[in-house]
Parts: C-alpha cells; structure tokens; sequence
C-alpha cells in the first residue's frame, strides 16, 4: 500500500507544502536581512499565486525590494516601492497561511520609513541607512 503523500499528484509548485516552504524560507531570510534573497523567494511563491493572495504576496516582494534600495542609497526606489507594498499589503489575503503571518510590524516600518523619506530633500544630505526602521517577521 503506497503513502498518501506519493498519491498526491498536485504539482509540486501549487502544493501547500512547498508554498508554506517559500513563504518560510522567505520569511527567514527577511528577518535575517538577507533582502535580495527573501525577494526571490517570495517571487517563486508569486509565480504560483492568484487573486488576492498573488497581490499580497507581491506586497512582500516590494517590501523586501524596499529595503534593498535603502541599502543602495536609491533613496526613489526606496519611497515608490514602499508606497506600492503599502498598498498591496492593505488588501487581505485569501488564504490562511498568509492570514497568519503579522504583517502588523510591516505597515509601522512602512509607514516611518515613507515618511522619513517624504521628509527627505533631493538638495539634502540622505538619511543614514540605520535611521530606516527595518522589522521582524512572525507568525500571529
């Protein structure tokens, strides 16, 4: 008698396990500031969503995205794309294990940081790097 596991025939991409395993592998990265990488794992679990969690997901990206423009000094970059996560992660995701992720640290350090950047004068010297509130991923 076979595992049910070997019987399952949904495809590895759209299988929840392999979804629970990027967001993960994302959030993780995420926490350990490893912004780049978090971006690319989340972009695989992108390609595989729809609707409203394909939207939420994508917030995460632009959130990841955010942070690597704050490290490369591109101080626009930084503010559109922040501006942008803001937004998508505002629309509630369909699907449970996005419900469960506290995104509540992400909309505080968007909001400070967006500010922080509308503040900014191109004529001025930059914020420094560690002035950008950068937070932590959990679940709820």
């Amino acid at each position: 008698m076979s595992d049910f596991l070997d019987d399952d025939r949904t495809p590895i991409l759209l299988h929840p396990a392999r979804r629970i395993e990027l967001l993960g592998r994302g959030r993780q990265l995420f926490n350990d500031e490893k912004f780049f990488e978090a971006h690319e794992s989340w972009e695989d679990l992108w390609h595989v969503e729809s609707g409203r969690d394909r939207v939420f997901v994508q917030g995460l990206i632009q959130v990841a995205a955010h942070f690597v423009h704050v490290r490369k000094g591109n101080w626009s970059g930084a503010k559109s794309v922040a501006q942008l996560a803001y937004e998508k992660l505002a629309v509630p995701p369909a699907h449970r294990l996005y419900r469960e992720l506290d995104i509540s640290p992400l909309f505080s350090a968007l909001h400070y940081n967006l500010e922080l950047l509308r503040e900014w004068k191109p004529d001025a010297p930059p914020p420094p790097p560690d002035a950008f509130v950068v937070p932590k991923l959990f679940e709820k």
